[in-house]
């Protein structure tokens, strides 16, 4: 048998990696408990690296997807990389399933965004953290910041609620203008990436062009 304060801290453990499958005999010892939580984690690490894989791989297609999207852009049309701010504190504190949900609410509200303005674009998962849009200027020259100030209103007006509570996040948007008829995509790319990066140093929802 196990008891004591210690013994329950190894129970809480071993269950949170799933011990329970891989215990078969009918007297529960500390020795094949403690067998049973490393054969559970060592799972439990195979299968993270592979849907860390899976996920990195998406990322990566899309990506790449995207990056096809910039070649057919035009002069003035924008690109926009949007990240969730302290990331990994929210893993953190919530936990990797729900942080990726509030990450695809603010995937899902940009892209409502671009519709409800009547705005021609297209909006894609660059990252764990990040969402990537290319925008149609169609001859208006403010489109990026107009977008992002619009962006930055609905992101404070709608954080993510989950059973009944609210949720609330920051973000940081990057905005790189295709200012030359002839361009590379994957440079117009970081260029937004690295106006996002410094986005971050400001307070609450910002943007840098």
């Amino acid at each position: 048998m196990l008891t004591g304060k210690s013994n329950q801290d190894i129970i809480v453990q071993a269950f949170r990696y799933g011990v329970q499958d891989f215990l078969h005999k009918k007297y529960l010892t500390k020795i094949l408990l403690f067998e049973s939580i490393q054969r559970a984690t060592k799972q439990h690490r195979e299968e993270q690296v592979k849907s860390d894989t899976i996920t990195l791989s998406a990322h990566i297609f899309n990506k790449s997807k995207f990056l096809k999207k910039i070649e057919l852009a035009e002069l003035n049309d924008v690109v926009l990389v949007i990240e969730v701010d302290d990331y990994q504190g929210l893993h953190d504190e919530f936990g990797i399933i729900l942080t990726e949900k509030i990450c695809a609410h603010i995937a899902k509200i940009t892209s409502k965004a671009i519709t409800r303005k009547e705005l021609e674009g297209v909006v894609i998962r660059s990252g764990d953290a990040a969402t990537a849009a290319l925008l149609k200027s169609h001859a208006d020259f403010n489109v990026g910041e107009k977008f992002s100030k619009i962006l930055c209103k609905a992101f404070k007006k709608y954080p993510y609620v989950d059973d009944d509570h609210s949720i609330e996040y920051t973000v940081s948007i990057g905005v790189a203008v295709i200012d030359k008829e002839k361009f590379d995509p994957e440079t117009i790319f970081i260029s937004a990436d690295v106006a996002c990066r410094i986005a971050r140093n400001n307070k609450d929802n910002s943007y840098i062009i």
